[in-house]
């Protein structure tokens, strides 16, 4: 939080100076941005620096910023999609006793499986299977995410600020944000967004079917991570591009056969491949792992649904998470003004923040003279479909976190650089304050970089739950319970017994894939009788308590325990 209140004073000083002392340091700057162009023209080696530049950096602060430990629920589902494909599965069959490992944003019946789409957790897989660790899949996907925005930047502005963009994509979500630093982020999804803006204004000049693929893996990447969000950006986005080559394109023989038929290939593959994935998850093709979750719990998305009261569960901490659901839906029906107020006020915080804010606040007056009518087609297409995203955003009635608005991250750094690109421009009384306002943009933000980096005070606490460039969410981590159980040997049953005042906010029940065969298999205490029946299941096992509402959480031998 420190450095978050850090920001804005910086920010303020930032703006004073570019308003008294503009020329502040202008040969040092010019002399940067001219190198930066010139490598910036070199448009793939531009895009390919940037990959590198955003795995080098995740590397880099590797020794403040380690492998992430998952801590929050949709974690450790996405990172059951990933143990599951990992051993060559969509889906596991419903364990025995599996009432004891029962838990959140899994279905157990059909099937055991995640709630989730696949996309996150195929990269997840990515990582598990090829460099060991599901975390590397969370680095891939940073890294590709940052240079899609870079190629997809230079289809929109000029290649030194499609460079100035991805740069501030590094700094802000592929380096310090929770989109590298959990598994359940918005990198995946934001790169799929990225392939659909980049390949619209490439097809709307020349074509090729090359644009038309990239666009069409980008709409595949949104339907298997966001496809609500997704839908109100791609749906006006991809009407649009029809209507623009209708209307101008002769003849239409030739971008039905390079534009429409490939797109139409790769989504037909898609929605196959994705009602395959349903069919073994839920057993049915039209079903999503999302239907059968709902209805055994009885929360709702949004606001013209209503949610089921009469759900029975079978554990106390389960009851708890849903009726805090459906508070959070309450709230939302009888103040959504007030819900909705906070929720962009937390999308500013992750997305803008003091940092990126100094430019917008002078954007009115380099604006003044422009009118909607005189942008162009692929711009004007953006920011209605923009627009729209930004309403689908707000609709539903639970949570809004920003990897919500992942699908759309690419298109706001588009129209946050263009607007940027405009208030260089600004020259009040000849003096060149447009230009200093946006050269301390990057520099502010490097200078809250260097400060995370070598001041751990200044990191925010990742209990806080502050939706910022730097924010993290780790309510709990299970690493000392497991070195403990490591050290003492195994295999290991642990039954883990909550006190009345648990937080369902911090669940300890999460088990991998196979559950029969992992190292360390996680129970719910369900009373001295049922816990036998599932000893006497695991009966090869060590038999742990685990007390985690203790201070420390208490471990101990269940027979000595009783």
């Amino acid at each position: 939080m420190l450095l978050l209140l850090l920001e804005l004073p910086i920010s303020f000083l930032a703006i004073v100076l570019a308003f008294a002392v503009p020329r502040l340091g202008d040969r040092w700057f010019c002399a940067i941005e001219n190198w930066f162009s010139e490598f910036a023209a070199h448009r793939r080696l531009a895009v390919g620096t940037i990959f590198f530049l955003a795995l080098g950096a995740r590397l880099a602060v590797l020794p403040v910023e380690p492998i992430p430990h998952p801590g929050v629920h949709d974690e450790f589902s996405h990172l059951l999609i990933a143990d599951t494909l990992a051993h060559g599965r969509l889906a596991n069959p419903t364990p025995p006793m599996w009432v004891h490992f029962e838990t959140f944003h899994e279905n157990f019946t059909p099937t055991y499986a995640s709630n989730y789409y696949p996309g996150q957790g195929i990269f997840l897989a990515l990582g598990q299977v090829v460099f060991g660790h599901p975390f590397w899949g969370v680095w891939l996907s940073s890294g590709l995410m940052c240079a899609a925005f870079c190629w997809a930047l230079q289809g929109w502005l000029p290649p030194a600020w499609a460079f100035f963009g991805a740069i501030l994509a590094v700094i802000r979500l592929g380096t310090f944000s929770y989109w590298d630093n959990s598994y359940w982020g918005g990198s995946v999804a934001a790169l799929g967004g990225a392939l659909v803006i980049g390949a619209l204004p490439r097809i709307s000049e020349s074509q090729r079917t090359r644009d038309a693929l990239l666009m069409a893996f980008g709409f595949a990447l949104l339907a298997n991570t966001r496809p609500f969000e997704s839908l109100f950006f791609c749906v006006p986005l991809g009407l649009g591009l029809l209507v623009y080559l209708w209307a101008k394109v002769r003849p239409h023989s030739a971008w039905i056969r390079t534009v429409v038929l490939p797109i139409a290939a790769v989504m037909a593959v898609t929605i196959i491949l994705m009602c395959f994935y349903f069919y073994k998850t839920t057993g049915s093709p039209f079903t999503i792992p999302y239907t059968p979750n709902m209805h055994r719990y009885g929360y709702v998305l949004f606001p013209w649904q209503h949610p089921d009261l009469s759900i029975s569960f079978n554990h106390e901490a389960m009851r708890k998470l849903y009726e805090q659901y459906a508070q959070v839906e309450q709230h939302w029906r009888t103040d959504p003004v007030v819900v909705n107020t906070f929720r962009a006020l937390d999308m500013w915080m992750f997305f803008l923040g003091a940092a990126l804010s100094i430019p917008l606040c002078f954007l009115i007056f380099p604006l003044n003279d422009l009118r909607f009518s005189q942008i162009r087609w692929p711009a004007r297409t953006l920011v209605v479909s923009f627009a729209l995203s930004v309403i689908g955003l707000f609709l539903p009635c639970l949570y809004l976190f920003p990897h919500y608005a992942a699908p759309t991250a690419c298109a706001f750094y588009v129209l946050y650089v263009s607007a940027t690109a405009r208030v260089a421009s600004w020259r009040p009384f000849c003096r060149p304050v447009g230009k200093a306002l946006v050269r301390a943009v990057p520099l502010v933000c490097m200078i809250l970089a260097v400060i995370y980096v070598t001041w751990p005070p200044a990191r925010p606490d990742p209990s806080s739950l502050v939706p910022s460039w730097c924010s993290k969410w780790e309510p709990l981590d299970r690493t000392a319970v497991e070195r403990m159980l490591s050290d003492a040997g195994g295999p290991d049953l642990v039954i883990v017994r909550y006190d009345s005042g648990h937080s369902p906010a911090s669940e300890w029940v999460f088990n991998a894939a196979e559950i029969e065969h992992s190292n360390i298999v996680w129970a719910r205490d369900m009373g001295s009788k049922k816990n036998q029946e599932l000893i006497n299941y695991f009966n090869h096992r060590k038999i742990w308590l685990l007390e985690p509402d203790q201070s420390p959480p208490k471990l101990s031998l269940y027979a000595a325990a009783q």
